[in-house]
């Protein structure tokens, strides 16, 4: 459900009514958890399939159509209540993987983008420049990031540099003198959920005419709470902010993002 309300700058924002009480994930089994532990671990990112519920799609999709139509860019999408119930859904995940207490970071983006040669995904980076992982290899931070439409590599899905191929991982530089042949396409289904940690080098791709679809999608990411906040504001993971701090959030999002061709 959408209603018009005008902001400080008397653009039309749209607001959102979450069409459901909660979103309910499909939780892995006890082995799939050990399998997803072990990739992040030596890998740096794991893929949860098919966890997300269908229903909570075309709720999302409305929401990005009127987010373009009032010339908002997509990550407007963090004033939908919809999307802070996917957050708390992800939280069982997120708290198994870091182990521990975390916060939520003012780091969230969303992408649409068009299926052609024109327009692709952010460069080849890694999320921080100094070691967010233990010496167990775990994470100290996750980013998750889930397609609202199929993310292919016609239309730009994610690629991965795994951890155990990157010689200069955690840290190092992001050109490519690296090993070509071990990087991950990642395609992903609306459902889907990519976590990574803070440290893996990763990208989306160039999208194509290819491309049936634009390339929807989002991610937001949390960090453990007994080391100093790496941004602020902090966000506790199940307890939503009010529409106006949303939209306070959306403003510091583009002034930190504003150097990426988006």
């Amino acid at each position: 459900m959408i209603k018009l309300m005008h902001n400080s700058t008397n653009q039309p924002w749209p607001t959102f009514t979450s069409p459901i009480a909660t979103v309910q994930p499909s939780m892995p089994t006890l082995f799939q958890w050990l399998t997803h532990q072990n990739r992040i671990k030596h890998d740096g990112y794991t893929v949860f399939k098919n966890i997300l519920p269908a229903s909570i799609f075309d709720p999302l999709n409305d929401a990005f159509d009127a987010l373009k139509s009032a010339e908002i860019l997509p990550v407007g999408i963090i004033t939908h209540p919809l999307f802070w119930q996917i957050v708390q859904a992800l939280d069982p995940i997120i708290e198994n993987i870091l182990n521990e207490p975390y916060v939520i970071l003012p780091e969230t983006w969303a992408w649409d983008i068009d299926p052609n040669k024109s327009n692709k995904g952010w460069a080849p980076h890694r999320e921080k420049l100094f070691s967010c992982v233990n010496s167990d290899g775990m994470p100290m931070s996750l980013s998750c990031w889930f397609p609202i439409t199929p993310a292919t590599p016609e239309n730009s899905c994610m690629y991965v540099l795994p951890a155990s191929d990157d010689p200069y991982y955690p840290v190092g530089k992001t050109t490519f003198d690296l090993p070509i042949q071990a990087i991950r396409a990642l395609p992903a289904d609306p459902g889907d959920v990519i976590v990574f940690n803070h440290n893996i080098l990763h990208w989306g791709s160039q999208s194509s005419q290819w491309g049936l679809v634009p390339r929807r999608a989002i991610a937001f990411e949390s960090q453990i709470q007994s080391i100093p906040n790496y941004n602020h504001p902090v966000m506790m993971p199940n307890v939503p902010p009010s529409h106006e701090d949303c939209i306070t959030l959306y403003h510091q999002l583009i002034q930190q993002y504003h150097h990426i061709n988006y």
